[in-house]
This record gives structure tokens, sequence and C-alpha cells, in this order.
């Protein structure tokens, strides 16, 4: 730590610190929509504020937890459960917002801290470590009292170096935070496409319209949609829409389809295999990174950050089980059974498969490219299908047989591969932009302790951070 910063104690230094508490009537008052946002521990994440599950209260609840109202730039710190001490700041675009018992506002005064430089420091490995110790010390479930957040003692420098500080990390955040929203629209335009096709059944739907065949009242709606858009007939559109029929028939399995599709299975499209199961007294400090359970995301991604080794002799016998850059997988055990995402290998590392984990491979009349398969679990109605049906007493499981005999309308593999080539260039993108993102964030997690401690200065950072 630099000689001439203070150490103060939060006590001191904020306006508020303090949680809120849940409506009465718990979750059965939330609300999908509406003007006050309940933020949760769900919320709240070490690399910022997510809005998935983000739910409403009404006027009345949210004037009942007006102590615990939300300000901009107010830091919000998770004091209970597993997600204990995570930390960000708020979303300012979610206010007006109150929080539940398990969040804490941290608000610091404007004359001792920069709200974001003390995001940073409380993100810190080091504060981040000290949190858990605090929160372990309990004799049940984790937990951080407000003494507890109130006792923290945090280095205070002056706050040009606070700004300063905050700027260097800030853009780093900002640089993973554009790769992500552009990400975001790269993903949203394949899904959108993969809808069109396969879900709505545009083209299809087109064709029959204007050769004058009848449609299915289950897809009125859609067509008379349809009739409302102007239609592309550019010379490459129409020889896409020549690729899709135009009639529908029914099967009893999936009701009204495309005429000459099939009633299929994810096995027609692709095969899923289960992976290998390591041994615990052979995982090690070194080798190999595993790709566990844990490590798929709710955000369709896969965590690489927080892995375990298997030593290089036994990876070798597991080499069918090998993962690289844009391999798909599926949680196939617990809580998390459905969630799917796609690996990202960082430094071009080789991963390997863990057992309960599914990877895709898709079958050969197919191609070689994930991208249809992923837009297909994609879909609500697919994954809602794969956790009904995942049995356990004890807890969700699901084979990869199972995974394999989930129903799907199967259009040509001419047309699949037509369909992958067309959302190529963009799904492509966004496994670069997510490699990006990881040295990205590899950089910034190096400089936050330095900078914090004031071993490395701020003009050495910002030329890493120019660079990068």
């Amino acid at each position: 730590m630099a000689n001439d910063w203070k150490v103060v104690s939060l006590a001191e230094h904020c306006t508020k610190i303090g949680s809120g508490a849940t409506p009465r009537g718990g979750s059965s008052v939330y609300l999908e929509e509406g003007e006050i946002t309940l933020i949760r521990s769900q919320n709240i994440y070490n690399d910022g504020f997510k809005r998935d599950g983000l739910v409403f209260i009404t006027e009345e609840a949210a004037e009942k937890l007006k102590n615990v109202i939300v300000e901009e730039n107010d830091i919000l710190l998770n004091i209970t459960g597993d997600s204990v001490a995570r930390v960000c700041m708020i979303d300012n675009q979610v206010l007006p917002a109150r929080v539940n018992q398990h969040v804490s506002i941290i608000r610091p005064k404007e004359s001792s801290f920069n709200p974001l430089y003390l995001r940073y420091q409380l993100v810190s490995p080091q504060v981040q470590q000290l949190l858990l110790n605090y929160a372990s010390a309990g004799a049940t479930r984790n937990a951080l009292t407000k003494s507890m957040i109130e006792g923290l003692s945090i280095p205070k420098p002056d706050l040009d170096t606070q700004d300063n500080i905050a700027h260097v990390l800030g853009t780093l955040d900002d640089k993973i935070e554009l790769n992500s929203q552009m990400n975001e629209t790269l993903e949203a335009m394949a899904q959108a496409l993969f809808k069109s096709w396969f879900v709505d059944f545009d083209p299809v739907i087109d064709n029959a319209l204007a050769a004058g065949n009848s449609i299915p009242d289950e897809l009125f709606e859609q067509a008379e949609q349809r009739k409302t858009i102007k239609q592309n007939n550019s010379e490459k559109n129409q020889a896409i829409r020549s690729l899709f029929p135009d009639e529908f028939e029914f099967t009893e399995d999936m009701g009204w389809i495309p005429k000459g599709w099939e009633s299929g299975t994810i096995a027609d499209i692709s095969f899923v295999k289960g992976g290998y199961a390591f041994k615990s007294k052979d995982f090690t400090d070194t080798g190999f990174p595993v790709i566990k359970i844990k490590n798929i995301n709710s955000d369709r991604t896969v965590n690489t950050s927080d892995v375990q080794f298997i030593p290089n002799q036994i990876a070798k016998k597991a080499e069918n089980f090998w993962l690289k850059t844009g391999d798909l997988m599926m949680a196939m055990t617990g809580a998390t059974v459905g969630k799917f995402g796609l690996l990202v290998a960082e430094n071009k590392n080789i991963y390997l498969l863990n057992q309960r984990v599914a990877k895709f491979s898709p079958v050969g009349s197919v191609g070689d490219k994930v991208w249809f398969i992923y837009c297909f679990l994609n879909q609500k109605s697919t994954i809602d299908y794969i956790v009904n049906i995942a049995e356990g007493s004890a807890q969700p499981n699901i084979s990869a047989d199972s995974i394999m005999a989930t129903q799907l309308v199967k259009p040509s593999d001419e047309l699949i591969n037509i369909f992958n080539d067309a959302v190529d260039s963009n799904l492509s993108k966004m496994l670069i932009n997510r490699e990006e993102c990881l040295t990205l964030e590899k950089l910034r997690d190096t400089l936050l302790p330095k900078l914090m401690s004031g071993e490395i200065r701020i003009p050495e950072a910002a030329a890493l951070v120019e660079e990068a």
C-alpha cells in the first residue's frame, strides 16, 4: 500500500450502510413488470449487475421499504448465503429500486470516496477473502452483519488518485461491457433468424400465401402479420425462399409442420455424450483444466477461471473428452440441469469434459457447426422439456440418450447447413469477442490488487490498458 494512503473504516465515511426486507407475501407479490424494482442477491455479481431474474413490487410495498431506497452510484453487497460478499455498482437504469434483506446498500460520502474506487476495493482479492472469512464465522449460514461492514478497513488515497484508479480499471470494464453488448446484438440476430425460419415458419407462410395455399388455423394470426410485411424480393432472398415448401402438413407428434420436413429428435442432428468420470484423487493444481457442471453459466457461457486440473498422463487417456473453443455443453445434473454454453478456451488451452456434463457433436450430414443446435436449445420450450424430463429423487438428472430424444421439427440437411452458414459470421465473432473479454478481465484482475496496494503506479497501468 502507498505510504501516504490512510486506512479508514467504512462507518466513518458512508452515509448509509443497511439492508432491506422481503415484502409481506414474499415471492407471491412479485410482479413481472412495474415501475419499482426489487433487487435481490441473484442480481449482484462481482463482474457487474445482472438483470436476469429482476422483479418488481407495488408502490405500496415500496413505501414500506422507503428506508432502503437505492440511489444512483450506490454499491450493493450480498450479505447472506452462498453468494455472500458479491458486490457491484447499481445499474442506474433499473431505478427506482429497493433491496431485500439479503442485500446491503453501501453509500459513501462524496467527500471521502469515489464510489467506483470503493467498489473496486471491495471486489479486490484481499477484501473479498476478508469478507468471506467474516461471513463464515457464524454458527449457521454465511452472513455479514452491519457492524462487520461498518468495521471494514479500506485504504483511502486522495480523491484525484481514487478517480484515476477508477478510470483505469473502469476503462477495461467499459471495453468488456462494449463487447458484451455487441455479443447480445450478434446473438439476437442469429436467434431471430432461427425463430423466423424454424419456429414461426415465415418463409413457408410467405410461399403458401403466394401460391394461394391454405394456412392452418394455428398459424392464421402469423399469416396475417406476414401479409403486412413488405417482402424482400432480392435474388438472394428468392433463392432462400425456394428451399422452403409452400404447404403445411399435420403430424401426430408435432402438429402442423412444413410439408416434407420431419418430426425428429436431437439425435437426427447431433450426438450427445457425457464426460469422463475422473476420480477426485486425480485432481491437482496444474495440468489440463476440467469443465464441470458448476462452470456452465446461465448466460450460455462457460466459466474457465474456476477450474480444477488433471495431470497430463491421465488427460491423455481421456483424449476423446478433450474440448476446444466453440464446443457446446450442457449440465446434466442438479439445480442447473439444462443450462448450456459455448466454450471459449483461454489461451487456446485444451479442456477436459467432466462426467455429468454433456457435449453436443453435430452429425456428419449437417456439417461441423453447432449453431442450429445452439439456437434450438435457446428456445424456452426446448429447455422446459429437458428440465421436465430430468429424473432423480434427490436431484434432477438427465441422460445423454434423453437429451438426444428431445423432439424437434427437422428441416432438410441442406437448409440446416444454409442456416449455419448464414449465422456463422455473427456467432463466430461472438466467440472472438468473448476471448477478448477473457484477456481484458485477466489484465483487470492483475492490475486491481496492484493499483489498490500502490504496487503499480497509475501511468504504468494506464499504458497497459492503452495497449489492450
